[in-house]
């Protein structure tokens, strides 16, 4: 609906512009875009594969560990690989005893609140406000990568704090989150549109921890996504990671593939292995018969060499 000043009686009212409909098939070929989501316990080797997507990268570091790793595997394995950062960094406890020590809420307006902007100071009020300054900062980063003509492929690591994160922003830090699910829709809103504005233009690589899944209060050997569980909902694959801590082989699980669903299930179990955990043999196992695919794939594989 839009609004069109007209003459004469009715100037004003909401008024039906009708949208130009194409074919499929019939619009030039776009560059397939990848959204992977990739899970798993510590030390499974998350990081290094996303280093390995197309690049140059732009990466939303929200772990402490994510700079270090990355650099160490462009240097060992992508050397001259182009990586960018926000130059402010993103680690969110960047004073972490005043944020202890600030309450989970405070008693200004919502009017207030709302004015919680990037590039103000950090509010040192309460947490809420504080997150909310901080996950504002995550967003205009995120969507600034998306405008950015340099960036290839956007990663997140990871989407377990940042869910946390948003959560703290729409909560505060309190332990009474888990009993507020009636609000879940507001913050688990806001955590899909951050996901498609990258993955809408960009490859996008979203990082996330793992933890073992409990059934009557007992642990099991199954590893879940920790945090947003619905992250890979609208992913072109989602992916555990795991390694054998006897052989320190390294596994690439496929949990969903909507791309493939013949990935899906016994078919996708250990998909990848050690080298070959990387983006090339991803994208050849899932596009392999694509022709238009293939073109891309075989430029990305002589960028690389």
């Amino acid at each position: 609906m839009t609004t069109t000043p007209v003459n004469g009686s009715g100037a004003g009212k909401p008024t039906h512009k009708t949208i130009e409909l194409v074919e499929i098939g019939t619009q030039p070929n776009q560059e397939k875009l990848f959204t992977v989501v990739a899970f798993g316990l510590y030390g499974t080797g998350k990081t290094r594969f996303a280093v390995t997507f197309p690049g140059p990268l732009g990466v939303i570091a929200l772990n402490s560990k994510c700079r270090a790793t990355m650099e160490n595997v462009r240097d060992a394995e992508f050397p001259g690989k182009k990586i960018y950062f926000p130059k402010q960094d993103l680690i969110r406890h960047a004073k972490p005893m005043q944020l202890a020590m600030m309450k989970p809420r405070c008693t200004e307006d919502q009017r207030a609140f709302n004015q919680v902007i990037v590039g103000i100071d950090e509010p040192a009020c309460c947490t809420q406000h504080y997150y909310r300054w901080h996950m504002n900062r995550v967003k205009d980063a995120v969507f600034t990568m998306t405008e950015d003509p340099r960036v290839k492929t956007i990663i997140i690591d990871d989407c377990t704090i940042m869910y946390d994160d948003i959560l703290f922003a729409n909560f505060g830090r309190n332990n009474q989150i888990s009993d507020k699910r009636t609000s879940y829709a507001v913050p688990n809103r806001e955590m899909v549109e951050i996901i498609t504005a990258a993955s809408a233009r960009k490859h996008t690589v979203l990082l996330a921890k793992g933890k073992y899944a409990y059934v009557n209060d007992k642990r099991t050997n199954q590893v879940v996504i920790e945090g947003y569980e619905k992250v890979g909902f609208d992913s072109t694959v989602i992916l555990h990671m795991r390694r054998d801590e006897k052989t320190n082989d390294f596994y690439a699980d496929v949990q969903l593939c909507q791309e493939r669903a013949s990935l899906n299930g016994d078919a996708g179990k250990e998909l990848l292995t050690n080298d070959e955990i990387n983006f090339a043999t991803l994208a050849a196992k899932i596009f392999g018969n694509d022709d238009n695919f293939l073109e891309v794939f075989m430029e990305y594989q002589e960028k690389c060499q």
